[in-house]
């Protein structure tokens, strides 16, 4: 996907700048347990987009309600190899957000699995979603202990 500008670059009639943009997903995109907090949380994160001004997160989810956009729920859906049931949610939109610097989700259950792809903001249009990728926080592990 491109994004095509055309300003005057002087204020005049003539002189018109064209600025030709090619809007990419975010690459590396990657879920790991965060390690303050392994059993409920996960660290996304991703690689740059050279322009990008924001980012977005999406969390592929098989059922409940539809949060997400419309237009992405199928190619979602469809990349996850599901049967069209899966539902984007957005779970993260801001700021430049990196590998250095990742999205913490949060409140997650133990031992479960989830699924993301992300997009990026350049010139104020959403870029394609990124390949979808999973993580899975900790499972809680119990110890009996018997004291006689």
């Amino acid at each position: 996907t491109y994004t095509l500008a055309i300003s005057s670059s002087d204020g005049s009639c003539g002189g018109y700048e064209i600025k030709v943009t090619e809007n990419k997903a975010p690459q590396n995109l990657a879920a790991v347990m965060d390690t303050a907090n392994p059993c409920n949380a996960l660290a996304i994160s991703w690689s740059p987009v050279a322009h990008a001004s924001g980012y977005r997160i999406y969390e592929l989810r098989s059922s409940g309600s539809y949060e997400g956009k419309a237009d992405l729920a199928d190619s979602a859906g469809a990349r996850d190899g599901s049967s069209g049931s899966t539902r984007l949610v957005l779970i993260y939109e801001g700021g430049v957000k990196v590998k250095t610097d990742p999205f913490m989700h949060s409140g997650l259950e133990p031992g479960a699995r989830h699924s993301y792809c992300a997009s990026a903001i350049i010139d104020g249009i959403e870029t394609p979603l990124s390949a979808t990728i999973t993580g899975t926080t900790r499972k809680e592990t119990t110890i009996d202990v018997s004291v006689d």
